[in-house]
């Protein structure tokens, strides 16, 4: 895969060797705990994109009323940004696979992953959400969908506490999850079984995005 080639002198400027992953699934798949650990086996920065909403949205979820796509737009594209913006500066010049920062995110559509992956618009919130046709821009990303049975969803929600997340919206977030598809997202998105152990999904995931640069 030509794309993760370091063509240009310096660590990461050539925006083709930057890549984001992004940890995506429904609540309580472990995204965010998955994420950590693969930020930390790359040794680059991690943003949690929980943690990037507006107070007005947490205070929707927290009463149990699912986001619109509009409630999203703001939140998706501040994520981006994030992204792009704690990326590692001085990663190595050999460094394949070339992962400068590592995010988590429901991303549950596959038009909130365009966005995600600057592909998505970039306007305003008053924008439809489907529209647009940005360029990957400073940071290729792939997304690592962590697949999870309904039935462990649901244990461990009800396991936490504390979270804005309440377990009575597992099903909202079931319905609105389009599941990533070789044939209409290529092979950014690396599919990964999220039932299993924390450490075999942070393996089976670094083995998929190495077979995936090796293309």
């Amino acid at each position: 895969m030509n794309s993760y080639t370091n063509n240009s002198e310096g660590s990461n400027s050539n925006p083709e060797r930057s890549i984001g992953l992004i940890v995506c699934g429904p609540c309580a798949c472990g995204k965010s705990e998955i994420a950590s650990a693969l930020a930390a086996h790359f040794q680059v920065p991690f943003v949690d994109a929980d943690a990037l909403h507006s107070e007005t949205n947490i205070q929707k979820m927290s009463a149990g009323i699912p986001l619109t796509d509009q409630d999203r737009l703001p939140w998706l594209q501040q994520v981006r940004k994030e992204l792009i913006q704690k990326q590692r500066k001085d990663l190595p010049e050999d460094e394949n696979p070339p992962v400068t920062v590592v995010g988590a995110c429901s991303a549950l559509k596959r038009t909130y992953r365009d966005i995600l992956a600057g592909r998505g618009v970039g306007g305003s919130g008053d924008a439809d959400i489907s529209e647009g046709t940005a360029s990957d821009g400073d940071l290729l990303t792939i997304f690592v969908f962590l697949k999870c049975s309904e039935e462990v969803l649901q244990k461990r929600l009800n396991a936490r506490q504390g979270h804005f997340m309440k377990a009575n919206m597992l099903s909202s977030q079931l319905a609105t999850l389009e599941l990533p598809q070789e044939t209409t997202e290529g092979n950014r998105a690396l599919i990964v079984d999220g039932d299993k152990d924390l450490s075999q999904v942070v393996a089976e995931s670094i083995e998929k995005l190495h077979k995936l640069c090796r293309k």
